[in-house]
């Protein structure tokens, strides 16, 4: 399955859900979006809008920007982490530091 950008960004709110210790249902009710429309953000199958990120946020306790910094780093962990692994599927076996140094992501 390719990995497309709203799959990744409803993994970042998935997690973040779940790190906030709620249920489908709390965010949904804490966030006035319907139960089935989190699960469909969550699995890919439908774009999260700025309103509605605007309205979890405060349900994970933090600030709409904090949501999109996630959100980008998740995005940037899973670039990574399949680059790494296509690379080691071609034998060149680099640690994953050295992976993000190739990459220009190294810190």
């Amino acid at each position: 399955m390719e990995v497309t950008a709203n799959v990744l960004v409803g993994r970042a709110l998935c997690r973040m859900r779940q790190c906030s210790n709620l249920s489908q249902e709390d965010l949904a009710r804490e966030a006035r979006i319907p139960r089935i429309t989190i699960a469909h953000i969550e699995s890919g199958r439908r774009v999260a809008s700025l309103d509605m990120l605007e309205r979890m946020a405060p349900c994970f306790g933090l600030g709409i920007e904090e949501v999109m910094v996630m959100i980008e780093h998740a995005a940037d962990a899973s670039i990574l982490y399949r680059t790494w692994r296509t690379l080691r599927r071609r034998e060149s076996w680099l640690s994953l530091d050295e992976a993000e140094r190739e990459l220009g992501l190294a810190k």
